[in-house]
């Protein structure tokens, strides 16, 4: 019954931003004000090429303005990182109800125009993204603090095309409201539900909300295209991603990071307890899960200095592949892989990932990178593209 709530249309309020005289807003260090002359240089500038993100590792592309630049408007802020954006990427602060009233803060993006090429060729359809966070950290790093591990995916995600959701997790940030994680974690547990499993109807509720926008309304002349939707996040975020992936199947790439490692650590002593799911303890496992995605696209990022890529990851990850490969279907690494696929045994099926292939396992890991978002996780366009492709 929760599940079928969740997915009918919501409604959501938007609030506005009054973040300029508080100096500890973590908004002062990530934005700033469009300065007069800045504006002109918009103005006056002949290109009309695209603000192209960044690269596998974050790095920006092209972008003139670091940090990005914002203009204040009636109800949302107008974002801007390169001279050819004529108009930039909306961004508005909203909130809606979650899991049992549970108030959801959220930042959500509207890109500009100027990928249209793209979205034609979509049918005049805008895919998108719904980000998360992981511990220790906010919807204000998922929005743009590259600095963090979390690399401030959301709003490159929407340079490129796509309009994201990037919500507080219930317990943290603005979502918080005088009931930290922990404390929410121990309720729900004494209630006969878990923290992780509210999380995920919290999502799924998130992209309900992203479903049934008007996105005429907020300057965008396209509609959302219900057949690609993206579901991300790293540590927390990515256990909240692939649990909402396997419940949800609108989610056509669910992409987790710095966390697909076996239930036997996640619901141990050694890990937040946050993410025990008392009913699944012992019946199952994080491959079984992770089952409940496929065919639909699992991207799996994983950084090899994590110290979450051990054994028991490796043996996860495996396990998945196996059973994927047992029932015929492809796996493939990602362009970003540097690290191999040599520790998964017996298992033959290896495609490297590109437009046009179906592969229900993704697999990227990175000899340099630790817990973190990595490769196709800065670069969900690539996965649009492929979708297009087919």
């Amino acid at each position: 019954n929760d599940l079928n709530k969740a997915k009918k249309p919501q409604h959501f309020s938007i609030h506005p931003f009054n973040f300029e005289s508080d100096n500890k807003h973590a908004l002062k260090k990530l934005l700033k004000p469009l300065s007069e002359k800045e504006k002109k240089s918009i103005l006056s500038t002949l290109s009309t090429e695209p603000c192209l993100g960044e690269n596998a590792r974050g790095r920006p592309l092209q972008a003139d303005f670091i940090p990005p630049r914002y203009e204040k408007k009636s109800d949302y802020l107008e974002l801007f990182s390169c001279k050819s954006e004529k108009r930039g990427v909306r961004l508005y602060k909203i909130s809606y109800n979650g899991h049992q009233g549970k108030r959801i803060f959220a930042y959500l993006f509207i890109p500009n125009t100027l990928n249209q090429k793209s979205y034609r060729k979509a049918g005049n359809k805008v895919p998108s993204l719904l980000y998360y966070h992981g511990h220790g950290s906010t919807k204000e790093d998922a929005a743009f603090n590259s600095m963090s591990y979390v690399r401030g995916i959301a709003y490159h995600a929407a340079l490129n095309g796509f309009v994201v959701l990037a919500p507080d997790i219930r317990g943290f940030g603005e979502s918080e409201q005088k009931e930290g994680h922990k404390a929410m974690a121990n309720r729900l547990r004494d209630e006969g539900s878990s923290f992780l499993s509210a999380n995920a109807v919290d999502a799924i509720i998130s992209q309900s909300i992203l479903e049934n926008l008007d996105l005429s309304k907020y300057g965008l002349p396209y509609e959302l295209d219900k057949k690609f939707n993206v579901i991300s996040g790293v540590s927390l975020g990515g256990q909240v991603t692939l649990t909402a992936g396997a419940l949800d199947d609108r989610f056509e790439v669910v992409s987790s990071h710095g966390i697909f490692i076996g239930y036997e650590v996640l619901f141990s002593k050694f890990h937040c307890h946050c993410s025990t799911m008392p009913s699944l303890k012992g019946q199952v496992n994080i491959f079984d899960v992770a089952l409940l995605v496929a065919p639909r696209t699992l991207h799996i990022g994983m950084g090899a200095k994590d110290n979450f890529f051990n054994t028991y990851s490796k043996s996860a990850i495996e396990m998945f592949a196996y059973n994927l490969t047992e029932g015929g279907e492809n796996i493939c690494f990602g362009q970003n892989d540097n690290f191999g696929l040599d520790f998964m045994r017996n298992i033959s099926v290896r495609n490297k990932f590109k437009a046009g292939i179906s592969c229900p396992l993704v697999l990227e890991i990175s000899k340099e990178a630790g817990h973190e978002v990595i490769g196709y996780g800065y670069q969900m366009h690539l996965f649009w593209h492929d979708y297009l492709e087919r």
